[in-house]
């Protein structure tokens, strides 16, 4: 699968507190697998939600009322959705392909309370 590799990675204001994203790539190449680019960036996932707004990693996804939290899973090799409310867990390229109705309502940084939901 051929895919751009982009990062983004939050940037915080002296007070530790959520300023605005820096955004940055590798280019097209080969996807063998996910990057690890450190323990505050966030990669690209590859697909898009209805609206065509990229999903990243910690983003927050609303899919039919639910409420996921994008993440990758290192022991599967893969990214997925980790139910906030019901606390299901879920592939997210095979949960995309069978519904793609999911839309980003926000992420872990800029909407901190949509993840304690």
């Amino acid at each position: 699968m051929n895919r751009e590799i982009k990062f983004r990675q939050p940037v915080f204001d002296k007070n530790s507190k959520f300023e605005e994203w820096h955004y940055w790539g590798i280019g097209d190449r080969e996807f063998l697998g996910p990057i690890d680019c450190g323990k505050n960036s966030y990669q690209f996932t590859g697909l898009k939600d209805k609206n065509g707004k990229e999903i990243y990693e910690g983003d927050i996804i609303k899919e039919y009322g639910e409420l996921y939290k994008v993440y990758f899973d290192k022991a599967v090799v893969q990214f997925r959705l980790e139910g906030i409310s019901k606390r299901r867990n879920h592939a997210l390229d095979w949960i995309y392909e069978q519904a793609g109705d999911y839309e980003i309502i926000g992420n872990v940084f800029e909407n901190p309370e949509l993840n304690q939901q």
